[in-house]
């Protein structure tokens, strides 16, 4: 659960959000895509110890920013946030 609620309240209302605020003057749309994509890129980056994973993890954090706009909240995300690090740590059991 904490990753989910700390991850998201850094990368998809902090940083997304500071990242809206200072692109925000060359046009919302332009901001919010290019808000949603530095804030992945951030999310992505910040688990470099999975290396192999990262492209994976740039598309998760794609989705859960355009879900943080879509939703105008936290909540959504976080508990997909929680519902995917779940099925992974499920799946990682499963294998071994």
């Amino acid at each position: 659960v904490q990753p989910a609620i700390f991850e998201e309240l850094f990368f998809r209302y902090l940083a997304l959000g500071a990242l809206y605020d200072a692109l925000r003057g060359g046009g919302r749309q332009l901001a919010m895509h290019l808000s949603v994509l530095l804030s992945a890129v951030m999310f992505a980056v910040a688990h470099l110890g999975q290396l192999v994973f990262v492209p994976y993890l740039l598309l998760v954090g794609l989705a859960l920013g355009y879900l943080r706009l879509a939703s105008g909240g936290l909540a959504l995300p976080m508990l997909l946030h929680f519902l995917h690090n779940s099925a992974v740590l499920v799946l990682m059991r499963l294998a071994g």
